[in-house]
């Protein structure tokens, strides 16, 4: 491509309002711009480069006996699997594709209202058979995240799924990490270890006058304990709109916090958000800022956390406004549908596997893996009818885009890994001499007509300038030919990771690029 028939142009400074480095060098360079707020438009450099990406991802897709496919809607899915996949001999099969979708969890690095996204879908027989494929396929992933240069983690949740998570401090979400034993969990969903119960004898229930105290603080305050002494009340609505919709009593130790993931995972609700006073009163029976499960509807639905085998005698709501219980104890003095783990670890909180504690670190989202049934079928080898398992990984290449360029650049622009780099080579030509400018001419048509991609700057301006356009889109070898290069012999050599520059002479030029082009950047 030649620079001087190029739509766009690089930019000295980023705007303003660009809170991620890697957006803003991808700004300068002329690959993006923000159309509206969370709206990219790639320019060509741009589109390049997230080319790059797919190509690269779909070629390794394709090495694992994968095909590619259009399937407009996900949804789509069941009917095409149904009407294709007839017994056992049509499976396994892996499928991939790119699309765009909306997204509503902005966890990357950069917030979009929408993203391309690559996907491929192993389909399988038996949950055995796609944990297997999956597997295989995350390493697959890996190795494409390494040619991007990204130390991306695969962190498994404690829900099933598995995420791409590379570590960033200005990542939206967080990962728990127990520098003893190595175990690695989205915080989210992370398990942990609250501690030895404490031998008690349990002694007798009595309520006890709190007023003003609605809230954990204001209780420990008041009555002189521990918020670990407290039983902390959480209302929420599941699947709210939906045929499913129900409120829940959410219970747990004072000094914890609810994971909704946790909870959405051991109810299958799809939706999680706060219940409001009308929906507490009439759906569980309880008095918001003083409940608790002593004394409410009978069929409420009612979560505890494991907490609360660790308790005893313990401060709780009376459903009384004003009105507390002290010395609460579990199963005595209530019920509970549900004793399970809905907790959210924090820094600091004990590992299950080992006597090392967890710590925490903010992380982007590159992509995630999910394990579904299909309602589609296939007969097995008996003739048996049996639902076809599909393992479905997502990776944001617009979030992969802005990592590339956040994680490698300089302070003169980006430094691409030559794996993922929107053109391999950039010619430059400076002073423009009847000789040079046939020499970088020829060059170019040379590389060009051996299948070679590259970027050509023949504008007519500065050196400086055209050298700081070099730095800002960090294309990993540049040629500079100009008459004082030809003076010494040939084309000067620079990549763009280094400093030092080297002459390369004209006659053997094309066939030492060409090698290092075939061979893949950098030469040895």
């Amino acid at each position: 491509m030649r620079l001087s028939q190029h739509f766009g142009r690089t930019l000295r400074e980023a705007p303003a309002d660009v809170p991620i480095a890697g957006a803003a060098w991808l700004m300068r360079a002329g690959m993006i711009r923000a159309s509206t707020p969370g709206v990219w438009s790639y320019l060509p450099l741009g589109e390049m480069a997230i080319n790059r990406l797919e190509t690269l991802l779909s070629e390794e897709l394709e090495s694992f006996a994968a095909e590619e496919v259009d399937l407009h809607e996900e949804a789509s899915l069941d009917g095409l699997v149904d009407r294709e996949v007839e017994s056992y001999k049509d499976l396994p099969r892996t499928l991939f594709q790119t699309r765009r979708e909306g997204i509503s969890d902005n966890n990357g690095l950069i917030a979009l209202r929408e993203q391309r996204v690559h996907q491929s879908l192993s389909l399988q027989m038996g949950n055995d058979h796609c944990r297997d494929a999956v597997q295989q396929l995350h390493h697959l992933h890996l190795a494409f995240f390494a040619q991007c240069g990204l130390p991306v983690l695969i962190v498994n949740a404690e829900t099933g799924a598995t995420t791409f998570a590379l570590p960033h401090p200005q990542g939206h979400e967080q990962i728990a990490h127990c520098p003893e034993c190595g175990i690695l969990s989205m915080l989210n969903t992370a398990a942990f270890d609250r501690g030895q119960p404490a031998s008690e004898p349990a002694r007798p229930l009595e309520k006890v006058a709190t007023p003003d105290c609605k809230t954990i603080a204001d209780l420990c305050a008041f009555l002189g304990v521990e918020a670990q002494q407290t039983l902390k009340a959480v209302f929420v609505t599941l699947d709210a709109g939906e045929a499913t919709e129900q409120t829940a009593l959410v219970m747990l130790r004072g000094d914890l916090d609810v994971s909704d993931e946790k909870v959405k995972a051991i109810t299958g609700a799809g939706t999680m958000q706060p219940a409001t006073e009308a929906e507490i009163r009439e759906r569980i029976g309880a008095t918001p800022g003083y409940a608790s499960p002593i004394g409410i509807r009978e069929d409420a639905l009612v979560i505890v956390d494991e907490s609360i085998h660790g308790m005893a005698n313990f401060v709780t709501g009376a459903n009384e406004a004003d009105v507390h219980y002290r010395n609460a104890n579990y199963p005595r003095d209530f019920a509970a549908g549900m004793v399970v783990d809905i907790a959210l670890a924090y820094p600091g909180a004990g590992c299950l596997r080992c006597d090392g504690v967890l710590m925490v670190e903010p992380a982007a989202i590159l992509g995630r893996t999910t394990m579904k049934t299909l309602k589609a079928t296939y007969l097995d080898a008996s003739g048996t009818e049996q639902p076809v398992i599909v393992g479905s990984t997502q990776i944001a290449l617009d979030q992969v885009v802005c990592a590339i360029a956040d994680l490698h650049h300089d302070e003169h622009g980006i430094v691409w890994p030559e794996p993922v780099a929107p053109y391999p080579v950039h010619i430059v030509c400076i002073a423009k001499s009847n000789e040079a400018v046939r020499a970088a001419d020829g060059l170019y048509e040379e590389l060009r007509g051996a299948g070679f991609l590259v970027l050509y700057d023949d504008r007519n301006l500065s050196p400086g300038v055209m050298f700081a356009d070099a730095d800002l889109i960090g294309i990993p070898l540049r040629i500079t030919i100009s008459p004082r290069s030809l003076e010494n012999g040939g084309y000067e050599i620079k990549w763009r990771q280094q400093d030092e520059r080297t002459i390369l002479p004209v006659a053997d030029a094309f066939s030492v690029i060409g090698v290092w082009l075939a061979r893949g950047l950098p030469p040895g």
